[in-house]
């Protein structure tokens, strides 16, 4: 049963903030909120897990090509500088 209108939590952050709160027993009218403690994540496990190293390809690929660019501009601002004496 719904104890706060849809109405009434706009106007009244407190009781929308109530109606939140799990442990409260309040609900806003046309919400379903979660039991007690489920939580709202994801119910697959193995997507909670981090898995280290799976876009490290990429970076380490971006890092590599950026300094190529920065070794090479280097290079030509040193040979222009030289080639002014």
């Amino acid at each position: 049963m719904a104890d706060v209108s849809p109405e009434h939590a706009r106007n009244d952050p407190e009781k929308a903030g109530d109606a939140l709160n799990e442990e409260s027993g309040l609900s806003i009218e046309g919400d379903t909120p979660p039991d007690a403690g489920s939580g709202v994540g994801p119910t697959n496990r193995d997507l909670d897990v981090e898995h280290p190293g799976d876009s490290s390809k990429g970076k380490i690929a971006l890092a590599v090509i950026i300094g190529l660019v920065a070794l090479f501009v280097v290079l030509w601002f040193v040979g222009a500088v030289v080639g002014m004496f």
